[in-house]
């Protein structure tokens, strides 16, 4: 008998440990998004949206979440998908913003270089009460919500429906909606497997000679799923006009050699400490 209790405690461990982890995630989730709610509402759909499979609820197909760290306004995400870690990553991590030592408040052009839902451009807007928002996203459904996002600061933020290029004319990408912050373009190759979608593409240059002509931009947040690369070595006249800027990489694009493009281009560069794969560079005109 005494055997026999013994085996079948042994028996509970793995799913007592798998219970305790569970807790404690949820708990961890807890303090996330109430670091980023300005209200309990927001934070229930939040944790509803997360833990649907365990909570067996009926959650929305999108949602607002008042934000804290915009004063109390919202932000629309999408239950599936990827838009409540966006959203998380985006307030909690700030993985985007930069010290006012590097850009200050009284910034006038902020650049937002893949703006998924619009989470880092409002941000950019409450960081920035001056500054005018330039936000590109390829994707149409997430260009949508962004200018929903951006909608309380119409006056001076623009959403523009392209893809990031290094030249202009047309790019495509394979559409993923329960993916919608990876989105990566490619040059147009025709019919491939999947659900592709064909978008227009811009180059910096274009972008800043249409919407800020003659003024030089004071931050430029880069996150483009790989196009970052050719980016920063072709068709580099656009990089004479920005005071700071952060690159997030991806596709093998290392740090070092991000550095040193950046460094040819006459900035001073740096490991950002806050992310993995960000480099930080300062031109020093």
């Amino acid at each position: 008998m005494r055997r026999i209790v013994r085996q079948t405690h042994y028996h509970l461990v793995p799913a007592i440990f798998t219970t305790s982890l569970r807790a404690i995630r949820s708990l961890r989730h807890i303090y996330l998004y109430g670091s980023v709610c300005s209200d309990a509402t927001s934070l229930g759909r939040l944790l509803r949206g997360h833990f649907l499979d365990i909570l067996k609820r009926a959650t929305p197909p999108q949602f607002e979440v008042r934000t804290r760290q915009l004063g109390g306004l919202p932000i629309t995400v999408r239950a599936a998908g990827t838009d409540m870690s966006v959203h998380l990553a985006t307030f909690h991590g700030k993985f985007h913003a930069v010290d006012y030592s590097q850009v200050p408040r009284d910034a006038k052009v902020i650049l937002d270089l893949g703006a998924n839902i619009g989470c880092t451009a409002a941000h950019f807007a409450c960081l920035y009460p001056q500054a005018k928002i330039i936000a590109v996203e390829m994707d149409a459904d997430n260009a949508y919500l962004a200018r929903q996002n951006t909608a309380h600061w119409r006056d001076r933020c623009t959403v523009v429906e392209a893809a990031i290029w290094h030249t202009d004319g047309s790019v495509e990408y394979q559409l993923d909606p329960l993916h919608a912050d990876g989105f990566s373009a490619r040059d147009a190759v025709g019919p491939t497997a999947g659900q592709v979608r064909s978008v227009q593409a811009i180059s910096v240059n274009t972008l800043l000679n249409n919407l800020c002509p003659g003024q030089m931009v004071d931050y430029a947040k880069i996150d483009i799923e790989g196009a970052e690369r050719e980016l920063l070595k072709t068709n580099t006249e656009w990089l004479r006009r920005v005071r700071c800027l952060k690159v997030e990489l991806h596709g093998g694009y290392t740090k070092e050699e991000c550095a040193a493009d950046l460094k040819a281009a006459g900035f001073n560069s740096a490991i950002d400490s806050g992310h993995w794969a960000c480099v930080l560079a300062l031109n020093p005109m």
